[in-house]
Formats: structure tokens, C-alpha cells, sequence
């Protein structure tokens, strides 16, 4: 997991060395920062952000706590993203399923938020219970497909309305279209940068598993997952054959959507 959060942030900062050269780059990326998107892109007065994953995986995620009997939404604090994905939750009535399919975990929380463990006497005891549990020789984890506007719309909240997967290529994350790209793409009579947030362009999902940290920590987590990404027309840092960070720069440049910026 730590390998692939890092190789995340070195996609990231390859992805604005590789943008630099064409002028159209703002600040450094995010990195481990959450209320910054990963790249900022500008040209003129017109400023916005980009999402990047290095391939399709997961979006936003809220721990969840099991508290006096029953499972609750963790701390969202004034985080909107937070505060979104609990919305989500709500939505999809994941405390219903949870109460219902997931008993009496051995980590569980007083209600000032402390961590205790019932039934085991510390966290790697208690965690080889947990997962053997609600793990995948256990109840298994707890899925539910919910729509791809899901994902557009908590990574509208950070003033994002484009994602790029390194994979699959650049999308708009809804409506919103700050460059016009699709207008000038209409022009040159090229194909618009598809819309994830439609049902064809990918598979949206609910997961609520028993997440390992490390160090024998872990956490109930409930995350917003995608996968099955159709393939766009244009790709603004193509990831290098082999590779889970290094940009393609030679494809980059042929790129079309390079030329309409």
C-alpha cells in the first residue's frame, strides 16, 4: 500500500515536469495535501484542477467506528470531502448493511473516539481476528455500485473538472469544462473528452473493508472505488510502458489535446 501511495505522488510530480515545457502548469502538485488537487493547470487568466491517478483505483474514503453496539460514520471535522462521502454513505444506507452483515468487531471505539479491542490483547492479535472475521475468508468485504457521478462530484468539491488516469486517458469530471476543451475539439472536428460521471465511462463502487496500516494498526474504511475505464481519446501524462510513474513523453507530445490548450 505505502509503495503504491508513493509511486502516486511521483506520478504526480513527473506528470508537471512532463507539462512544464508546454507553459500551461501552475503550482508544484499536492502531494500528501487533500485540500489542494494533485495538479494545477493554467492558461491565461483561467486556472483549475486535475485529478491524477496512475491507474483506476479508489477515490474518497471516511473511517468507520463501532461504537456501543452499533457502527457509525468516523469524525468527518469540517473536511467537506469528509463530509461528502458521509453524505454518500447516508445515501447508500452503508450503516444499514454494516449493522446488519458485520457483528461485534473486536476493534470498536469509546465515544470519545478512543481505540479498545475486545477480545484480544493488542492490535495484531486483534486484527487477525478482525480479518479473518469480515475478511475474505470471512463476511467478506461489503460492495455496492452506485453512480459514476458519485466520483465527479467529490472531486468537484476541490474545484476539480478534470481527472486524468495514466492508463486510460484525460476526462471531464461532469459538466463543468473551465477550458473548453470540447468546444475547441468540436472545431477541429476531433472527439470530445468523454464524461466519466457517465454510466459508460466506468464502474463506481462502495467498499467498506478491514484495512491494514502497518506497525499492526488498521481501520474499518469505506471508500469510493472505480475500475472498468473506458479509453480516452487524450491523455495529458500517459504513463511509460512498464512503468507506474514515468510519463510517456513522446506520446505526450503527440497528443492532441496538447495543441488545443
Amino acid at each position: 500500500m505505502a509503495n503504491q501511495v508513493q509511486e502516486g505522488f511521483l506520478y504526480e510530480k513527473n506528470a508537471w515536469a512532463a507539462l512544464k515545457p508546454f507553459g500551461i502548469t501552475g503550482q508544484k502538485p499536492a502531494g500528501a495535501s487533500h485540500n489542494r488537487p494533485d495538479l494545477e493547470l493554467k492558461v491565461g487568466r483561467i486556472t483549475t484542477g486535475v485529478e491524477l491517478k496512475n491507474q483506476p483505483t479508489t477515490a474518497g474514503s471516511l473511517v468507520m467506528q463501532y461504537i456501543d453496539g452499533e457502527w457509525q460514520f468516523g469524525p468527518t471535522g469540517d473536511n467537506t470531502e469528509k463530509e461528502f462521502m458521509k453524505g454518500v454513505g447516508m445515501r447508500a444506507k452503508v450503516l444499514d448493511r454494516m449493522n446488519e452483515e458485520w457483528k461485534k468487531p473486536v476493534l470498536q471505539y469509546t465515544s470519545q473516539g478512543q481505540k479498545k479491542y475486545i477480545g484480544a490483547e493488542d492490535s495484531k492479535k486483534a486484527y487477525d481476528l478482525d480479518i479473518a472475521k469480515f475478511g475474505g475468508r470471512g463476511a467478506g468485504d461489503i460492495y455496492e455500485s452506485v453512480p459514476n457521478k458519485l466520483i465527479s462530484g467529490y472531486y468537484n468539491q476541490k474545484k476539480t473538472f478534470y481527472m486524468n488516469v495514466g492508463t486510460h486517458g484525460l476526462f471531464l469530471l461532469g459538466s463543468s469544462d473551465p477550458f473548453d476543451f470540447n468546444g475547441k475539439l468540436k472545431k477541429a472536428k476531433l472527439p470530445p473528452v468523454p464524461d466519466f460521471s457517465t454510466p459508460r465511462s466506468a464502474e463506481t463502487k462502495i467498499r467498506i473493508r478491514c484495512q491494514y496500516k502497518g506497525s499492526g494498526s488498521y481501520q474499518f474504511t469505506f471508500t469510493l472505488q472505480f475500475g472498468k475505464v473506458m479509453k480516452s481519446p487524450y491523455n495529458i501524462a500517459p504513463i511509460k510502458q512498464g512503468s507506474s510513474s514515468a510519463i510517456d513523453t513522446a506520446k505526450l507530445r503527440k497528443d492532441a489535446i496538447i495543441g488545443i490548450f
